[in-house]
């Protein structure tokens, strides 16, 4: 077993970033495979021999994690959209996040970290998970119709 100890005196540090890449050197692989493609940081693997391998999806598989996503322990929303056969999800004011494929079904790498689209078995996308340096599966819930609203309590 592998134990890493950060200690930081910064707050502009990243010890879970810093972690990840101290795994991603002494653990090949195991943080990529564990989040599909991002590392315990959240950030992108810093291994690129195996990007060529990233799976290159359809704009018709990409259109089906399209949609209006909420947060209630976040207090967010976030709009996952397809534009110009690229992923991006869109948080308001103005922030726009480019989705990258991970190496599993369903993942995908962006600088908010590491993203899980969890469906209803077989079924269409429900739900996605957010892990990054200090947050492990935070999900938004897909909001119902158009996604104009956040959902009630």
């Amino acid at each position: 077993a592998l134990s890493v100890a950060l200690l930081c005196n910064v707050t502009t540090a990243n010890p879970g970033g810093l972690g990840g890449r101290v795994a991603d050197v002494f653990l090949p692989g195991a943080t990529a495979e564990a989040s599909g493609g991002a590392t315990a940081g959240g950030g992108a693997s810093t291994d690129r021999s195996d990007r060529s391998a990233t799976p290159e999806l359809s704009s018709a598989a990409l259109a089906t994690y399209e949609g209006t996503y909420h947060s209630r322990d976040a207090e967010t929303t976030l709009t996952v959209a397809l534009e110009d056969g690229a992923l991006v999800a869109h948080r308001r004011p103005a922030t726009r996040i480019e989705l990258t494929p991970g190496d599993a079904p369903d993942t995908f790498r962006s600088s908010l970290g590491g993203i899980r689209f969890i469906r209803e078995g077989n079924g269409p996308v429900n739900e996605f998970s957010l892990s990054q340096a200090r947050v492990y599966d935070l999900r938004f819930h897909r909001v119902p119709g158009d996604g104009a609203a956040a959902p009630q309590d």
